[in-house]
């Protein structure tokens, strides 16, 4: 009898078990996967039921071993929107919410940061090689995807997203690769060979963050850097036949004309007279409009490295003199052009590059800012950023806040430029946009894409 009450009793849990993993492979495309590894950004499908399930209330609830890894030195970063990255179960619980997700499915990480282990399987498949250090996560059903390639005079950078219906751009995968061409470059801008070899190594490295990505799916494309170095063919020739990646150019029209229909999209399309300001570092770009188009686009041989190479040997002023005639030039460069855009009533004036952003955080050093709000940087903030450059050393510069070290030579021109933007165009405040040229070919090759 006490047998058979055992077989029966074994019979009744293993049919609860077959149902419960029925159920549960019924839920998991809903899941959120979360992994942590030292590679980049990374979104992949649901795997099969293997990972522990977490709920939010479970998240939040007393600690234990899984809240403290999630708050540990090794936390993941969730990605929430415009509200940027935060670390820890609250994170992880938001994204969830904002996705409506009611379940996690959590894969451990090896101790070593080897291949992930979950009950002695390995990784699942197609998640892709450990190269990073962030969030890992996927709502279950598959969305379109697309991905740029931009290579600059400071990096390579390979970004993937996708575009939910109806919603913004949600990054998949991201890969930067450090450059320094700026330190390669002739006396008459050719890209000298040592300068060749570094972007065909970062964009070999670059494009292998992900062995799975179809590279036909990926638009490179490079910047002034190489646009306008005369040996460009040769340049881009030999990427291609080392990597099998040909760069494209685009014309600075073109970029500006991308960097407006980011920042469009970014600031809510709802119409309105919008002007974006994008310093680069060969050329400045400036586009406005009422619609998501741009009705003006510029494209001007003002970009900070060109001045710095033109004005300023070594990125420090030789006198005071020197920086008189610099802002005057700059000045009468762009006041001189009759169509250029000027700040409107009620609009929108956007600042859309790296340059503006490093300003806006030196100008606001020490500055108490609320959190989530969109960084602003005003006319006279700016201008108290000149002579504190001008006065520093460019290693010195590297150690202000805000300021990137490979960016300190460059940052004194970056100022004075967007001083004498913001002058004659009109502006007395400008909104920092984090979108730009990159975010306009992801949009548009993921909404009927104007471009090839």
């Amino acid at each position: 009898m006490g047998s058979s009450s055992a077989v029966v009793t074994a019979m009744v849990i293993t049919a609860a078990v077959v149902s419960a993993m029925v159920v549960m492979s019924a839920v998991v495309p809903a899941m959120v996967v979360v992994s942590v590894n030292r590679g980049p950004s990374r979104v992949r499908p649901a795997p099969d039921p293997c990972p522990t399930t977490y709920t939010p209330k479970a998240l939040r609830g007393p600690r234990s071993a899984r809240h403290r890894v999630l708050t540990g030195p090794h936390a993941p970063s969730a990605r929430a929107g415009s509200a940027g990255y935060e670390r820890g179960p609250e994170g992880v619980c938001r994204i969830m919410e904002n996705i409506g997700s009611d379940k996690m499915a959590w894969w451990h990480p090896h101790p070593r940061g080897a291949a992930h282990r979950c009950s002695g399987r390995s990784r699942p498949p197609g998640s892709g090689p450990a190269l990073g250090g962030e969030l890992m996560m996927r709502e279950g059903k598959r969305m379109r995807q697309a991905g740029v390639l931009d290579v600059g005079c400071h990096s390579a950078l390979l970004t993937v997203a996708r575009r939910p219906k109806g919603g913004t751009l949600e990054p998949v995968l991201s890969r930067k690769v450090r450059l320094r061409l700026h330190q390669s470059l002739g006396p008459d801008g050719r890209l000298r060979e040592s300068g060749v070899r570094s972007v065909q190594r970062a964009v070999t490295e670059a494009a292998s963050a992900d062995p799975q990505l179809r590279l036909p799916e990926v638009f490179a494309f490079a910047t002034s850097v190489i646009r306008d170095a005369p040996n460009r063919d040769e340049v881009i020739d030999r990427v291609a036949h080392a990597t099998g990646i040909r760069l494209r150019v685009l014309p600075g029209e073109e970029e500006a004309r991308l960097a407006y229909a980011a920042a469009r999209r970014w600031a809510a399309p709802t119409g309105g007279p919008l002007l974006v300001l994008d310093i680069g570092g060969g050329t400045l770009e400036i586009a406005s409009g009422t619609a998501d188009q741009p009705r003006t686009v510029l494209s001007l041989p003002l970009g900070a490295r060109t001045v710095t190479r033109e004005w300023l040997p070594g990125g420090t002023a030789p006198s005071k003199r020197r920086l008189a005639e610099l802002r005057r030039h700059l000045r009468r460069s762009l006041s001189s052009l009759p169509d250029l855009p000027q700040a409107e009533p009620g609009g929108q004036v956007l600042a859309c590059s790296k340059t503006f952003t490093q300003l806006s955080r030196l100008a606001a050093a020490g500055k108490n800012r609320p959190p989530r709000t969109p960084q602003r940087l005003t006319l006279p903030a700016l201008r108290t950023t000149v002579p504190l450059l001008a006065a520093s050393s460019p290693k010195r510069r590297g150690r202000l806040p805000g300021i990137s070290p490979h960016r300190a030579e460059q940052s004194l021109a970056g100022a004075l430029i967007a001083e004498a933007l913001m002058e004659t165009c009109g502006v007395d405040s400008v909104t920092i946009c984090p979108w730009s040229t990159r975010e306009g070919l992801l949009l548009e090759r993921l909404g009927g894409a104007r471009t090839d």
